[in-house]
């Protein structure tokens, strides 16, 4: 019998994005959500899924409250922004979402914040090759309700959804999505030193 080590695995990045062709009545211009979903492992690799525990106990967070709702070994983390017009500034409002919920910066949560940052930065820097995608999960009602929270692909996507979804599990599609959120929280952990310091 052969044992797999993956360390994390199933990985998939969507990334959906709007803008108003006219000035609405909430005032959105646009908005951006980008959705990165990954089954967390206890193994050889890393006790990824212990790891999350732990960020979210040490940040005051209850696992039940944050346990994903479509399998509980995952972890769907969502960066949604939106581009108000209130008075003619565009200001952008950010929202963090960890498995369906709101994930708020202050100084108790910060310690998610780095797991997340950490998390990220090892994704970005996996090999292509130790990517794993089990068929069997491509195909279940995990990835149509898991990848994207709230979002059932198979209707949006229709006859393109198989490709849709596997090239959301492209290693260089994830890495790239990795990426772009890392730099997210990135920035908004300097703008909260900066501004808390």
């Amino acid at each position: 019998m052969q044992v797999n080590f993956t360390g994390i695995k199933n990985v998939g990045y969507e990334h959906a994005y709007y803008a108003s062709q006219e000035k609405r009545a909430d005032n959105i211009l646009a908005g951006d959500t980008q959705w990165l979903n990954i089954q967390l492992t206890d193994d050889y690799n890393g006790k990824h899924l212990t790891g999350f525990k732990k960020a979210l106990e040490k940040s005051g967070l209850s696992y039940s409250d944050y346990r994903n709702p479509v399998n509980k070994d995952f972890l769907n983390l969502a960066i949604d922004m939106e581009v108000y017009d209130d008075d003619g500034d565009g200001e952008v409002e950010q929202q963090f979402i960890l498995n369906d919920m709101p994930l708020r910066v202050n100084d108790e949560t910060l310690p998610m914040f780095s797991f997340l940052a950490k998390l990220l930065n090892e994704i970005i820097h996996k090999p292509s090759k130790e990517f794993v995608v089990n068929k069997d999960y491509l195909d279940s009602d995990d990835v149509n309700n898991g990848l994207a929270l709230s979002v059932n692909m198979e209707e949006i996507f229709e006859e393109d959804y198989d490709d849709v979804i596997r090239e959301a599990h492209e290693p260089s599609v994830v890495k790239d999505g990795a990426e772009c959120m890392h730099n997210v929280i990135m920035e908004t952990m300097e703008d909260y030193f900066t501004v808390n310091a």
